[in-house]
């Protein structure tokens, strides 16, 4: 199964609230993406942008903190690039 394919399935899981299993494939996901992808790519935020949703709602991120600080960090910077282009 492709990453595009885990991802899909992952976001269905989602939206049938079995976050544990969503959250694991993002998981899976993510750590894909990122050997194939610089960490600051915009497919990798994306798909961190959907782990931190899916940890905060199941009730884990406490134990995902890094995750949803780390997104944020790189979000506003990312947000910052596109605001105001060279």
């Amino acid at each position: 199964m492709t990453l595009y394919s885990v991802r899909h399935l992952a976001m269905l899981y989602t939206a049938e609230h079995k976050l544990g299993e969503a959250e694991q494939l993002h998981q899976r996901v993510l750590e894909g993406i990122e050997r194939k992808f610089d960490p600051k790519h915009r497919l990798t935020l994306n798909i961190v942008s959907d782990l931190a949703f899916i940890t905060y709602f199941s009730g884990s991120h406490i134990r995902h903190r890094r995750c949803s600080s780390e997104l944020g960090s790189d979000l506003r910077r990312s947000s910052a690039l596109t605001m105001n282009p060279p």
